[in-house]
């Protein structure tokens, strides 16, 4: 019986380096094949990473989430904005993204959202995804991000109207995340201006 046991603890050591070499092959040919999915372009590159995901959809692997980002990016590029944001719900619900990554990921819907024309053009939930992305890029000093929202919601907002009130601006420049600007707006009004103004703006 001793002996039986020693033979099968040998098999199993032997076996061991023969399994952590496959283990190793396979992760070296996962992160090939998503470097040769993400170099393509156009459709190619949508085709190659749904391939891509479909051999490897094991969504515990960052590789595989990665891919899924890519993928919302690339139908985008595509001006497939129905599957952008499809793909780009599915990466969000994966999880474990840079905060980086999440708030590209928010600003991608709200762009498509955003696309007049387009058959999921919805204002509303242009807003709401905008708000995300400017809310994780300003807790993680995302400035390329911010930036980019900032821009997205000022074309969404249209243009300042000719004259506007103090109050008008102030809540204008705010909504558009320029906050140095509403701050100054709000430095000019007089102390009675200043404690009438605050309820009136926010409610």
């Amino acid at each position: 019986m001793k002996k039986v046991v020693f033979f099968i603890l040998i098999a199993a050591l032997t076996a061991l380096p023969c399994l952590f070499a496959q283990d190793a092959d396979r992760e070296v040919a996962r992160t090939q094949e998503f470097i040769g999915a993400t170099t393509q372009k156009g459709q190619a590159k949508v085709d190659a990473l749904n391939a891509y995901i479909k051999k490897f959809p094991e969504t515990t692997s960052r590789w595989t989430r990665l891919a899924h980002y890519h993928l919302a990016v690339a139908y985008f590029e595509l001006k497939d904005y129905a599957k952008t944001v499809e793909y780009s719900n599915k990466t969000l619900k994966l999880g474990s993204l840079e905060p980086g990554e999440e708030g590209r990921m928010y600003l991608v819907i709200a762009n498509s959202y955003a696309v007049k024309g387009a058959s999921i053009y919805d204002l509303e939930k242009a807003k709401e995804n905008l708000k995300k992305a400017q809310e994780i890029a300003e807790q993680n000093n995302l400035s390329d991000v911010l930036s980019e929202a900032q821009k997205l919601n000022k074309s969404l907002s249209g243009p300042p109207p000719k004259t506007m009130t103090p109050e008008q601006q102030i809540k204008y420049n705010y909504s558009n995340g320029e906050y140095s600007a509403a701050i100054a707006f709000y430095q000019k009004l007089g102390a009675a201006g200043r404690s009438g103004t605050a309820h009136a703006l926010w409610n």
